[in-house]
């Protein structure tokens, strides 16, 4: 006969008063590895799961009926981390992958609470240099993964997007990344936009942007049409040399928590290139079976030397004659960590030496061979063409005072 110590006991029945509450929570989890300790709890309660187990890969993140009634899906920013209620103060922590609620930025709250709250937020005043990013996060941080930028990590990040006409009327479309250097002025890659040089009103810039199916931010997204393009006099199409261009805006973009300007390195300055980052909408892998992504996406990549570079260049179907122009550097060359097809305008940055939390752009994607392999990335550097970008500055009478506040 087994002796069941009081001790063991008491943990017994502690076990067994969490059991119903562990069943409840496995329910709404999406996992791919089964729980180790499931086998063991149904032996000893004799637990038999309703519906999927816990590791079905046909099991929904979405409440059933029976439980959605106890869930009020609200944005994130009015829903209190702590205690469940309502709220505005825009605190909090969310899983965008592991959720009750369909929106991505929606988190489950006690319905019997509402809001009281509903006074505008207090007018945006800038107190950062350029270059700043919110690594948490702004308003909420989300916990899942670490491949998405937190809601805006990188304010600078724009997208680019082309006005097409379809079934007779204008719609846009997401078409490339650049970087915001000015409140009017974006930097991008010249391959981009070339082909609205002469139509510039064509491209329509949005700041601010995070998740583009959903308009639930907590800041809004802006949004300004091109007055003109420039393209650097000397780019070449089919080699992509000196891959830059500058979208000139009709109106300034409104700084905020979401939407501000990155800083710009010297010309042939030397800049900290071991911890730089890209962002960007583009493909998860090459070819028609790499998709878009809908939330701005993240990686890290060193800068990788010159010649390293050429030599594994050298080793594709460049071959070993290749010589790589003068206009480019290299980042990545990581396996499963690279920029990829739509994230061709797209900025490098990497931190600013005694400025914590300052970055500096480095880079514009511009082209590689393939995406997610052991070949880096070919970007625009503009530490080489940084005094093209003055010139530009100087010739359309725009200050160049905020790309340089690293300096103040």
């Amino acid at each position: 006969m087994l002796e069941i110590s009081s001790r063991s006991l008491t943990l017994l029945i502690l076990l067994s008063l969490n059991v119903a509450f562990l069943k409840g929570q496995f329910q709404y989890l999406t996992t791919t590895t089964a729980d180790p300790l499931q086998p063991l709890l149904n032996e000893i309660f004799n637990i038999s799961w309703e519906g999927d187990t816990p590791n079905s890969n046909n099991r929904t993140s979405f409440p059933n009926p029976t439980t959605a009634s106890t869930c009020n899906c609200v944005p994130i920013n009015q829903c209190h981390q702590y205690n469940n209620s309502v709220l505005n103060s825009g605190e909090g922590l969310i899983d965008i992958k592991i959720g009750l609620c369909p929106q991505s930025l929606d988190i489950c709250c006690d319905q019997k609470i509402t809001s009281t709250n509903t006074r505008p937020p207090p007018p945006y005043v800038r107190n950062v240099k350029c270059g700043y990013r919110n690594e948490d996060g702004v308003g909420f941080k989300i916990t899942a993964g670490n491949s998405e930028a937190q809601f805006g990590e990188f304010p600078w990040m724009v997208a680019v997007l082309k006005v097409k006409s379809q079934n007779g009327r204008d719609v846009t479309q997401y078409h490339c990344g650049g970087s915001l250097i000015h409140p009017k002025v974006v930097l991008t890659a010249a391959h981009c936009v070339i082909s609205y040089e002469k139509q510039p009103n064509k491209v329509i810039i949005r700041a601010g942007e995070w998740d583009s199916l959903s308009e639930a931010e907590i800041l809004p997204f802006q949004e300004r049409v091109a007055q003109k393009i420039i393209v650097h006099r000397d780019f070449k199409s089919g080699t992509l040399f000196n891959d830059v261009a500058l979208v000139i805006l009709k109106e300034n973009f409104d700084f905020n928590e979401n939407v501000d300007i990155v800083c710009l390195p010297n010309q042939n300055e030397n800049v900290d290139f071991q911890n730089c980052v890209a962002s960007g909408w583009g493909k998860d892998q090459f070819g028609e079976t790499g998709v878009y992504q809908n939330i701005l996406k993240r990686v890290d990549l060193p800068v990788v030397p010159y010649e390293e570079c050429l030599n594994r260049l050298r080793q594709t179907r460049l071959g070993p004659k290749f010589v790589l122009h003068e206009s480019f550097l290299c980042a990545g060359g990581i396996p499963k960590q690279d920029t990829c097809k739509g994230d061709g305008g797209s900025p490098l940055v990497c931190p600013i030496p005694g400025n914590k939390d300052h970055y500096q752009q480095v880079g514009i994607v511009s082209w590689g061979i393939g995406c997610g392999n052991n070949v880096p990335g070919i970007y625009v550097s503009i530490p080489h063409l940084r005094s093209w970008i003055d010139e530009q500055f100087i010739d359309n009478n725009l200050p160049l005072m905020y790309h340089n506040e690293k300096y103040d």
